[in-house]
């Protein structure tokens, strides 16, 4: 009997952090259904997403952070002796933040086969880029979200594969339907380091409520104030995730025009086309690639065509129907359902080469 292939992800967070969620926790069942023994195991626990990164005090946060983090580290080295019982082993990211890849040198030395995968440009962030170049370079195969930071991995590894983050589609369907209400809703999905980017759209969207009756929905965990628009915080949870968003008549994802964007990948975006809401995004990175501007969503490139995309959308219901179901169809690309046999296949070939 042919034995089953064991592969270990060494994730960054737990499903309450989102690139864990999408990348790794959601592809378990497709996985094991392939043959797969798959075990998993978080740097950062549920602790750290609900409660650590929550505390108000800043004095607090620090201490418990660095306490948590200290723990988190020995756990993280009991792993790497068990290393070599697996056929394949994949991290998310970095064994360990800040840590200058001692750990994945041994980790290397124990085991051969090490898949290193990130879907953020983390090699722009203090101390990340020469340890990531040290990395890459150890690793029997590299995984990124997108073909921009394919193009900083191949620099350092010939072994490279793009694989998107992705939805199962499954669970964006026998939704509840959107509740009737007189006005329309804008909405922003994120975490709290990202609101950071309303400041985009704060223009327009103070220009269009001069003219439009409209409110901000920002789900999320914290919010931000736009004088002289209506914003509702929608306290994010993930139980709940989707039947927030189905609420939208107009999702956003504006971004600076800067070298980290250009790497970021385009979770929230597909999030919102999944659902089928129309969709409206700055044109940085592969946001470009996703969105054909006028038919399956909106490009938008400053405040003027920010107010007037978002004018058009918020003044014709069929307009949004209609680029919500085209949008609906580019998520079916980016799907579970057609990147999970990918990864199985690359993980079998890995293990076999």
């Amino acid at each position: 009997m042919k034995k089953q292939p064991r592969v270990l992800i060494l994730s960054k967070g737990s499903r309450e952090n989102p690139a864990s969620r999408y990348r790794h926790y959601n592809m378990l069942p497709y996985l094991e259904r392939a043959g797969f023994k798959v075990d998993i195991f978080p740097l950062f626990e549920d602790v750290y997403y609900k409660s650590i990164l929550l505390e108000k005090d800043a004095k607090k946060r620090i201490l418990r952070k660095s306490l948590y983090s200290m723990k988190r580290f020995i756990k993280r080295i009991s792993h790497i002796p068990f290393l070599g019982h697996y056929d394949l082993v994949v991290i998310e990211n970095q064994l360990f933040p800040y840590e200058q890849g001692f750990l994945e040198w041994i980790a290397t030395r124990i085991n051969g086969k090490l898949v290193i995968e990130f879907d953020d440009a983390i090699f722009l962030t203090k101390l990340h880029s020469g340890k990531l170049a040290r990395t890459l370079k150890l690793a029997e195969h590299v995984i990124v979200g997108n073909p921009n930071l394919a193009e900083f991995a191949r620099r350092y590894n010939d072994s490279v594969s793009v694989i998107p983050t992705v939805f199962d589609l499954r669970h964006y369907d026998k939704l509840p339907e959107r509740e009737p209400k007189a006005r329309p809703a804008i909405g922003w999905l994120g975490q709290p380091v990202g609101l950071q980017y309303l400041k985009v759209v704060a223009p327009a969207l103070q220009e269009l409520a001069k003219t439009h009756d409209f409110e901000l929905r920002i789900l999320s965990r914290e919010s931000v104030e736009i004088p002289g628009v209506d914003v509702h915080l929608v306290p994010w949870n993930l139980e709940h995730e989707k039947q927030d968003l189905v609420q939208l008549d107009v999702g956003i994802m504006p971004l600076f025009d800067d070298i980290w964007s250009r790497h970021k990948c385009a979770g929230k975006l597909l999030h919102y086309m999944a659902l089928g809401i129309a969709s409206l995004a700055s044109p940085v990175g592969v946001n470009t690639d996703i969105i054909k501007d006028g038919v399956n969503g909106f490009l938008a490139a400053d405040t003027k065509q920010w107010t007037d995309k978002l004018a058009r959308l918020l003044d014709d219901e069929t307009l949004r129907l209609k680029m919500g179901k085209a949008g609906r169809l580019t998520a079916k690309e980016y799907s579970l359902q057609v990147w999970a046999p990918k990864v199985a296949e690359l993980y079998r070939h890995l293990i076999e080469k």
